[in-house]
């Protein structure tokens, strides 16, 4: 196996990095689509959009892939991003540079595997936007052009600041390590301890604001039965696609936690009474028209929605531990 070499201009790409704050910040819908529909256009078991920073590669978005990140020195990514165009391996047990790494002996048994760098607006690379697969494929000039233009997409959107200015402003107070200890890494949401910070600043900002919060606990129904029905791994493909639904589903301004046992807490600033029931209306909707499909079993995940339009100073004075313990 062949370790990627340190690009020349790291120092420069870690401070790209950490002043766009991106790294473990929460998932992301407009991510999630693209990569969404990237693994449906190439027909792909994972696509990923990988950060490669210090010592890991930190994957902003993910499909077909539940860890949030692997070791750099095992990294196909860690390679791709020395290339200006796509890095592609059509058989990664034909290459000496990966034929015994980790990930192709092991989970996810790489195989094919294409990567398009994505830089932000000054040209510098962060990362790529990667297909991964587990079985030897050609890719074709015109596979790579397509490749091209869905990384272009992700560089579109790594360009723009958070939906939230509460949460935007939150985040740039973080470092990396700080960011990773408020996150739930399975569904990329906020954990427990991120989401009641968050929720007691988007309360102090409604103060000062014309608008009040939707709060709303939403849980997996049966939750408890799951475990038994389908097993850890499937589970956590459930847990994925709720994940993944809800944020669908809202404002991008909204801001999303899982605190486990098949609950999630979602925070959406409203400016009207009309879109705090529209939402849990939409929500509903999406769960029953959605059929997950995980390793061969289809299913359809049904929620309970808990939910309190906070637009009071009583309401705003009970503060964010109340609400997330209360709903």
């Amino acid at each position: 196996m062949k370790s990627p070499q340190i690009p020349e201009n790291e120092f420069e790409r870690t401070r790209a990095l950490d002043e766009l704050g991106v790294v473990y910040s929460p998932a992301e819908a407009r991510f999630d689509r693209i990569v969404r529909l990237a693994k449906k256009f190439f027909k792909v078991k994972s696509v990923l959009v990988s950060l490669v920073y210090g010592e890991e590669q930190w994957f902003k978005a993910r499909q077909g892939l539940n860890t949030p990140c692997t070791p750099r020195d095992i990294s196909f990514c860690g390679h791709a991003i020395l290339n200006d165009g796509p890095f592609v391996i059509e058989n990664a047990l034909e290459d000496d540079r990966f034929s015994d790494n980790p990930l192709v002996l092991g989970p996810p048994h790489i195989r094919f595997y294409a990567g398009q760098p994505i830089h932000n607006r000054f040209g510098v690379t962060l990362g790529t936007l990667c297909l991964l697969h587990n079985e030897p494929r050609a890719f074709s000039h015109e596979d790579r052009k397509d490749l091209r233009d869905f990384a272009k997409l992700v560089e579109g959107e790594l360009a723009k600041r958070a939906a939230s200015p509460v949460v935007d402003d939150f985040l740039a107070l973080l470092d990396s390590k700080q960011r990773a200890a408020l996150l739930e890494p399975l569904t990329g949401a906020w954990n427990a301890a991120g989401i009641e910070e968050v929720l007691t600043r988007e309360l102090r900002a409604c103060r000062s604001r014309e608008f009040g919060l939707s709060a709303m606990k939403i849980r997996l129904r049966g939750y408890s039965d799951l475990h038994e029905r389908f097993g850890q791994d499937r589970v956590a493909d459930i847990l994925k696609f709720a994940a993944a639904n809800i944020r669908d589903c809202v404002l991008e301004s909204a801001s999303l936690a899982y605190l486990g046992k098949g609950e999630f807490f979602l925070v959406c600033p409203f400016h009207d009474h009309e879109k705090h029931f529209q939402t849990q209306s939409d929500l509903k909707f999406l769960f029953a028209q959605s059929l997950l499909e995980t390793q061969g079993i289809q299913a359809l995940v049904e929620i309970d929605i808990n939910a309190v339009l906070i637009e009071s100073e009583p309401q705003i004075a009970k503060g964010a531990a109340h609400w997330i313990s209360t709903l």
